[in-house]
Formats: structure tokens, C-alpha cells, sequence
């Protein structure tokens, strides 16, 4: 249950802070050249990628719901102890969830975020790199067959 409270709540705070940043067409540098407040509309994925294809919503909204779904079952299946693990599908599925509002609803994602000397994002693409990092961290460090997880000997 609190994963559910934590995801409604990134979530909410994405789609609050795109809406925020589109009505007031946000155009501000908070240190510049280096971090900006710049609402921009992409009707691709990141960097803009495949923006030009007419197809692209229908294929970004699809799966979208197919990794959704596949981030739900896996917060389902995990067992309690996972606890990183699950936070991390928290973090992806709000990530995944927010963007895909913004295509549902106007047919692209609002960015607001403005690295100018990389890209342009919103906290949904937080999210998802949170909880990309997150499930690394699970995979390389925490997980019994973590790659780097230190064995305990046996005495």
C-alpha cells in the first residue's frame, strides 16, 4: 500500500509541475546556460526520437501500458524483503505513468526542465532514471545473487 501512496504522489507531482510550467509558459534561467526553466512540447521520446513519425503516439501510448503493466506485476510478485526493488518499479511506473497522461491527453509530453547544454525533461524522466538507478543498485549490490553483494562465510 505504500508503494501505491508513493507512486500516486510522484505522479501528482509531475503532472502538477507540467501543468504549473505550461500555464505560466515558463521561460526562466535559473543558472544559465546550465539550468533553465523552458517549457517545450515532444511529440517523441528522448531527444526527440521518432517525433516525426505519425505513428509515434500510438507506439509510445502502447507501450507505455505494456510496461506499466509489466512494472505493476513485478511489484506484485516481489516479495516484501525486496524493498529497494519495489521502490524502484514505484519510481519507473510514476515515471512511466506521467508521460503517459501527457500523451493521452495532448498528444505529447510537456518538458520544462532545461538542461541547455544536454536535453530538456520533466520529473517523470526523474523518476524513471531514479528507478533505473534504484534496480541497478538492487541487481549489482543488494540481490542474494548481486553480482558484487559480499558472501557471508560460513563459521
Amino acid at each position: 500500500m505504500v508503494y501505491c501512496f508513493l507512486i500516486f504522489g510522484l505522479l501528482a507531482f509531475d503532472l502538477l509541475t507540467k501543468a504549473l510550467a505550461d500555464a505560466f509558459s515558463v521561460h526562466v534561467a535559473l543558472i544559465p546556460r546550465f539550468l533553465e526553466l523552458n517549457i517545450t512540447y515532444n511529440r517523441g521520446a528522448a531527444f526527440s526520437w521518432l517525433s516525426d513519425k505519425s505513428w509515434s503516439q500510438a507506439f509510445f501510448i502502447g507501450l507505455s501500458a505494456v510496461i506499466c503493466i509489466a512494472f505493476v506485476i513485478a511489484l506484485v510478485k516481489l516479495p516484501k524483503t525486496k524493498r529497494v526493488a519495489k521502490l524502484s518499479f514505484s519510481f519507473l511506473l510514476a515515471g512511466a505513468l506521467g508521460n503517459m497522461v501527457d500523451r493521452i491527453a495532448f498528444n505529447y509530453v510537456r518538458d520544462f526542465v532545461d538542461f541547455p547544454w544536454f536535453a530538456n525533461c520533466n520529473f517523470a524522466d526523474f523518476f524513471i532514471t531514479a528507478g533505473c538507478i534504484l534496480l541497478f543498485v538492487h541487481i549489482l549490490f543488494l540481490d542474494e545473487d548481486a553480482l558484487f553483494r559480499k558472501k557471508k562465510e560460513d563459521t
